[in-house]
């Protein structure tokens, strides 16, 4: 997985194939609907663990991996070239996320700020004061 700052990296699945796929990961299900009818966005550790997946990874990592997990890899599957078939269906494109900071403001105490001030002038320069004085 690549490591990014301030961010994050999932990863969107879109099935093309003609039947859907059910998986499960961490409890979480998943259905990846036939013929790219929904694109379903994954945790990095939910994709590694169902497709092979890693953001920036090798493409013939994951088609080994899935082709294994799914059984498409028997001598069937092999013998017709389905394998690669079905595997080149399913499409994955990094989703990369903005994270910032939220604060709060809940035990913020109230008072002037710099456009309640006004700028009043002293012997020894300015100096802000509210507006009240």
């Amino acid at each position: 997985m690549s490591e990014v700052i301030g961010g994050k990296v999932d990863c969107k699945v879109t099935n093309g194939n003609d039947f859907d796929i059910h998986e499960m990961y961490d409890g979480v299900p998943y259905t990846f609907l036939a013929r790219g009818k929904n694109s379903v966005p994954l945790d990095p550790f939910a994709a590694l663990h169902i497709f092979g997946w890693t953001d920036g990874g090798n493409p013939e990592d994951w088609r080994r991996h899935t082709q294994k997990r799914f059984g498409w890899n028997t001598a069937e599957f092999l013998k017709s070239g389905t394998h690669d078939k079905f595997f080149d269906r399913i499409k994955f494109e990094s989703v990369r996320y903005k994270l910032v900071e939220v604060v709060d403001n809940s035990d913020r105490v109230e008072g002037p700020t710099m456009i309640d001030t006004k700028v009043i002038a002293g012997a020894g320069g300015k100096i802000t004061a509210p507006p009240s004085a």
